[in-house]
């Protein structure tokens, strides 16, 4: 199973329209970015999503923390997240969202904590990582994010 264009379209959208000045632009790139993500999975095209987050989360993060950090930069990275908004801190458990960092530069082998909680986390996450990137930045983070979650399901594939 590969990842489409369409599912790296669908992800471009949804992140660029997390950083969008206006509230218009935002609402216009979320219906834009739902409709796409709508027609995958009617298209039963939505497996290898979660790798492709996963992925882009990964990376983001290892750009933004490495080669050298600190578990007291990952609490106030999570910190200043979860005080965006009353909303934002409910979305966000603060072990949850520290764990995936850590787990993402490699510090941690815990599951924890459930499947959709980890997705939401490395979501959540994901947009504050690239809050700053241009598209240009956002394009090539998705191509190796991309390369990388195929990569992962071809290893998955083999054993």
């Amino acid at each position: 199973m590969a990842i489409s264009d369409a599912m790296v379209t669908a992800m471009h959208t949804y992140l660029s329209g997390l950083h969008s000045d206006s509230d218009a632009d935002l609402n216009a790139t979320f219906d834009e970015s739902d409709r796409q993500f709508l027609a995958l999975l009617k298209a039963d095209q939505i497996e290898g999503l979660g790798e492709l987050v996963l992925a882009a989360f990964t990376i983001a993060t290892r750009r933004r923390f490495s080669p050298t950090w600190s578990p007291a930069e990952i609490v106030r990275f999570v910190a200043y997240v979860r005080s965006d908004s009353p909303e934002m801190a409910a979305l966000l458990p603060p072990v949850a969202a520290e764990n995936q960092l850590r787990i993402a530069l490699g510090s941690a082998e815990t599951p924890f904590p459930e499947m959709e909680a980890r997705g939401r986390a490395q979501m959540v996450l994901l947009n504050a990582l690239t809050s700053s990137y241009s598209p240009q930045e956002l394009t090539a983070l998705l191509s190796d994010a991309r390369a990388m979650a195929e990569q992962a399901i071809d290893a998955s594939l083999r054993n």
